[in-house]
């Protein structure tokens, strides 16, 4: 606390010492001028303090922030408003200030001012966004002292809020190649095979090459259309007109983040940007998906067909709440046949057995943990502090 307990005591002991000392000067040396101080020490300080008592109940606090969305890296500025509703002068007032792990504080978290014949006085602070999510700048508490600064007292009823939700970054990402190519995998067969099914089920209808990617290694090489790629100077991969209908849902799981100190708040930044971050990839890789989020105790799926799309979704995910009932996977997920890429903070034996559930369902599982788990599953990936998601098992990891 700003106003410790032990900074009370030390007043009062204080004050009770010098009462003291008078009475043995008016007792021991000069009784008239000792009776003199010793009046004065005793009616002067409780004349500051039923002044002091009576201006804290006239005392009120606002707190005022000017933007209530942000991107990171950048300057935020809000403003304390002090106002009293007495004639008397206020000496002092204590505005304690508080920010939540998205913030760095530029300044002290403390203010001391004074009312004399003011009836409002502000002062104007800034911080800076420093991670993205639901970031909070909160008035504590407000502190009145007396005249000769030997009471404090803590003004009721007085806290405030601002939310401000700051943007997530989406990052450019070069090495992805392999679980987008598993992906792809499971949504283009062999050559061969994927033109006998399409004939098999849609006859004539089946024109296979109406949606393209960009060429990623590994992709069969009869699938690169050689005439779209000399227009673009890249090679494109065919994606044909039935596969290019099934969208990979991309499932962004925060049940096991935490904002409470930097740390944890870095770690929930890092999962959701890796996400957005995919997404991104996959967009420019002519990939659409959907994407699936849980707020207000249910999952939304929203579907992701332009970089634009991914943007609308940044603002929502900054601000979405921990999961709370362990619900890690829509329905759709867990009990249907699509194909997902589930972003989670670490790998647990809780995810494993939704995963399994999932997989015994016929769905197609990737997982993309950003913590490295001693957990050796087919198709796990780990995504590092620089966003390359590479096959778990291919990571030097070493356990204590």
């Amino acid at each position: 606390a700003v106003i410790s307990h032990m900074k009370i005591l030390k007043t009062i002991v204080s004050y009770i010492s010098l009462l003291a000392v008078l009475l043995l000067y008016t007792f021991f040396l000069d009784g008239d001028s000792g009776t003199v101080m010793t009046a004065f020490f005793i009616f002067v300080p409780l004349i500051s303090l039923i002044l002091t008592l009576i201006a804290r109940r006239n005392i009120s606090a606002q707190l005022l922030c000017r933007e209530t969305i942000t991107e990171k890296n950048s300057e935020l500025s809000y403003r304390v408003i002090l106002k009293k509703r007495t004639l008397f002068a206020v000496p002092f007032i204590i505005a304690v200030t508080e920010v939540s792990p998205h913030f760095y504080d530029n300044g002290e978290d403390t203010v001391k001012v004074s009312m004399s014949v003011k009836k409002e006085v502000s002062f104007e602070k800034s911080v800076s966004s420093v991670f993205c999510g639901n970031g909070k700048i909160i008035l504590k508490a407000v502190y009145i002292s007396d005249y000769l600064n030997l009471f404090t007292f803590r003004v009721r009823n007085v806290s405030d809020i601002c939310s401000v939700n700051i943007l997530p970054e989406i990052h450019e990402i070069n090495s992805a190649g392999t679980v987008f190519r598993a992906v792809s995998d499971v949504m283009i067969n062999d050559e061969n095979d994927d033109e006998s099914e399409n004939s098999s089920m849609f006859g004539m209808a089946a024109f296979p090459g109406y949606e393209h990617r960009e060429y990623i290694p590994g992709d069969p090489l009869k699938r690169i259309n050689w005439k779209l790629s000399s227009k673009k100077d890249k090679y494109m991969v065919r994606l044909d007109e039935k596969i290019s209908s099934v969208r990979p849902s991309i499932v962004l799981d925060l049940s096991q983040c935490r904002e409470n100190d930097s740390e944890n708040t870095a770690a929930r930044e890092h999962l959701i940007e890796g996400c957005l971050s995919f997404m991104n990839f996959c967009i420019e890789q002519g990939l659409e998906c959907s994407f699936s989020y849980y707020e207000n105790s249910q999952w939304y799926t929203e579907m992701i067909s332009s970089l634009s799309d991914i943007e609308d979704i940044a603002v929502k995910v900054s601000v979405l709440p921990d999961i709370s009932d362990k619900n890690h996977f829509p329905d759709e997920i867990i009990y249907g046949n699509g194909i997902s890429v589930n972003f989670i903070q670490k790998y647990s034996p809780e995810i494993e057995n939704a995963v399994c559930t999932a997989i015994q369902s016929g769905g197609s599982i990737f997982t993309v943990v950003s913590e490295k788990t001693p957990y050796d599953s087919e198709n796990l990936w780990y995504m590092n502090d620089e966003f390359e998601i590479k096959e778990m098992q291919t990571e030097d990891t070493d356990y204590d």
